[in-house]
């Protein structure tokens, strides 16, 4: 069996949980769950008047596994708490009165986020044991925001895991132009810890999107061609690559440290991925142009877990009741569902293929493995790969842009599966959510040992993707199941000794591996020629990676061009140095020209700089 790696902003150095204990013999009130679709206090003739109060909740963010956990929440005055805490919305230029009332006898609470933020006024309010802080300022740069509070002096939000963790709420201030019809998404997390002997230790942790978990998520529906706009905020403990199936969203703005970045029209990135570091934002927009049941998800796959899979448990099975409901009961924490409709009822009409490929999972062990391991195998010709073929990555999907293509998934694991076809925009039946995919009456299927599942798919546009298990997907993914898809223009072949697909996984002892190797082969290129470099990291806990390319000591340049397959736009497709952070589910296109012989190495470095993996690169004249 192995064990899950503690995720990365919860390493050893993290500080001891604050020695407090919720009052005993008290029935706390419930803390009603805030969809944050209401913005608080009362705004009249340019002020915004809010009274805050802290108090002691009872949470349920999962009536199957987590029901009345005791947890400081924020509530507006004569009302109950609610998590998130209630939202801040007003225009800029608004006057902000705020008042603050801590009743707690025991507890200090320390507020920070209510400020202007477009300079460096006071961000710190001190609230001590039954008193009240007022407080006062001009909102005054639009942008996504939020406030939080702290009982142990945490300096930023991610270093909060426990009782005090739900102190956050949203503060957008609003331009001009801004719309009032998106939506707030705000991620917390909650950890149940013990300090032995004054070290901190994860015993179980659970992560929400406004204030639920999985499958308790809010539902949410929309129909074909509506313009949607998210605000996405992480005042968590951790990293999360959020990402969206079947569509790409554009990225209108990031924030953090109290800023926000509003992008200029046609500076923005269009993503199926974006990596929210803690403490920041995001504003995206997407519009669905195909109908069917999608999901929007963080890719460190680590939190999808059921609740209480955790650092030093085991990576078990997801066995259930009903493989065919895989997603719902094998499943939980930041996952949002999304149904699109058609009005009409139309569906796509069936295309004949032009070209038809057989998968094929595998699933074999060798005698001192102490799980199985899988591949996807791509069959060539008429005879079916060897059961103990088993390459890792799987077999690398050449497809053609525009080419109707029929892929038959054979599975001969001896285990339910599925499979996603990450930033491929296909139909949604095809798209590998079990239960979630497909339309009412026809919801995509598990695809059952000894069973096979055809895939449809149409790819739009050239560029680089990948696919990989949807099913038990920490267990699966880790002993192989993933792989590259290049999609090319019609006509044309892949050159594979100047097109290289760079796969950052990780292992079954959950090391850092690429391609498969914890020590990759050599490889050779060829002085003043150009190479494509495709960089996908599906590892399941690793989303803070720094990828470089590297001669004597130092980065070279390369041409940036796209990002999860898209093409990027002027303002991002520089010559730049050769360094480029890669989270879950991301995936980057580079160029590089290499000018003459000599060694490089492409290496795959952890955020604060230690080198996970490294690939040697002989050029040759």
């Amino acid at each position: 069996m192995l064990a899950l790696l503690v995720p990365a902003a919860m390493s050893a150095q993290a500080p001891a949980a604050p020695p407090v204990t919720p009052p005993g013999g008290t029935t706390f009130p419930a803390g009603e769950i805030n969809d944050n679709r209401r913005a608080a206090g009362t705004l009249r003739d340019g002020v915004l008047t809010l009274r805050l109060v802290v108090q002691w909740s009872a949470w349920t963010l999962n009536s199957r596994t987590a029901r009345d956990l005791p947890m400081l929440a924020f509530a507006e005055e004569g009302k109950a708490p609610t998590i998130p805490g209630p939202v801040l919305r007003a225009p800029v230029g608004t006057r902000v009165r705020v008042s603050i009332r801590n009743p707690l006898a025991d507890l200090t609470v320390t507020v920070r986020g209510l400020s202007p933020h477009d300079s460096d006024a006071r961000d710190s309010l001190v609230v001590g044991p039954r008193t009240t802080v007022d407080h006062e300022f001009v909102a005054g740069a639009e942008g996504t925001y939020y406030y939080w509070g702290s009982i142990s002096q945490a300096s930023t939000p991610q270093l909060r895991f426990g009782y005090d963790s739900q102190l956050n709420g949203a503060f957008i201030i609003d331009g001009p132009s801004a719309r009032r019809d998106d939506r707030i998404f705000l991620i917390s997390l909650f950890s149940d810890s013990a300090n032995p002997n004054g070290s901190f230790r994860i015993d179980r942790e659970f992560w929400a999107i406004n204030g639920r978990s999985w499958p308790e998520t809010e539902r949410l529906e929309y129909a074909l061609g509506d313009s949607i706009s998210w605000r996405v905020l992480n005042p968590s403990a951790d990293t999360h690559p959020m990402h969206l199936h079947g569509f790409y969203f554009r990225v209108d703005a990031k924030g953090g440290s109290g800023r926000d970045s509003i992008y200029r029209a046609g500076d923005e990135r269009m993503v199926v991925t974006e990596m929210l570091r803690p403490g920041t934002t995001m504003q995206m927009t997407w519009s669905p142009d195909r109908p069917g049941g999608w999901i929007f998800h963080c890719h460190m796959t680590v939190h999808l877990l059921p609740h209480g899979e955790l650092a030093g448990q085991p990576v078990a099975s997801h066995d259930h009741d009903d493989p065919q409901r895989h997603t719902e009961l094998g499943m939980a924490g930041l996952i949002i569902a999304v149904d699109v409709h058609d009005a009409a009822g139309r569906r796509a009409a069936p295309v004949t293929p032009r070209r038809q490929l057989r998968l094929v999972i595998n699933s074999d062990s060798l005698p001192t493995d102490s799980s199985r391991r899988f591949a996807f195998v791509l069959q060539e010709g008429d005879r079916e790969p060897a059961r103990d073929s088993l390459p890792v990555p799987g077999s690398r999907l050449v497809l053609h842009r525009g080419e109707p293509t029929a892929i038959t998934v054979v599975n001969r694991s001896g285990e339910p599966a599925s499979i996603h076809w990450h930033g491929i925009e296909l139909d949604s039946y095809y798209d590998g959510v079990v239960g979630i995919g497909g339309m009412p009456g026809s919801r995509t299927p598990a695809i059952m040992p000894s069973d096979s599942f055809q895939v449809h798919m149409t790819v739009p546009r050239s560029g680089s993707f990948m696919y990989h298990t949807h099913f038990d997907d920490v267990r699966q993914q880790i002993n192989g199941l993933y792989a590259p898809i290049t999609v090319i223009e019609p006509g044309t072949g892949l050159d594979a000794t100047h097109d290289l697909s760079l796969m950052i996984a990780n292992t079954r002892g959950f090391g850092v591996a690429l391609n498969g190797s914890r020590t990759p082969a050599p490889v050779i290129l060829r002085a003043g020629d150009t190479y494509r470099l495709r960089i996908a990291n599906i590892t399941t806990a690793n989303p803070g990676l720094v990828t470089l390319l590297v001669r004597d000591g130092a980065p070279v340049e390369w041409k940036a061009l796209a990002k999860d397959g898209f093409d990027l736009p002027a303002a991002h497709a520089t010559t730049r140095l050769a360094r480029q952070p890669v989270s879950n589910g991301e995936i980057y296109d580079f160029e590089v020209t290499v000018p003459e012989p000599g060694a490089m190495t492409f290496e795959v470095r952890s955020g604060a700089g230690a080198i996970f993996v490294s690939l040697p690169i002989r050029v040759i004249p």
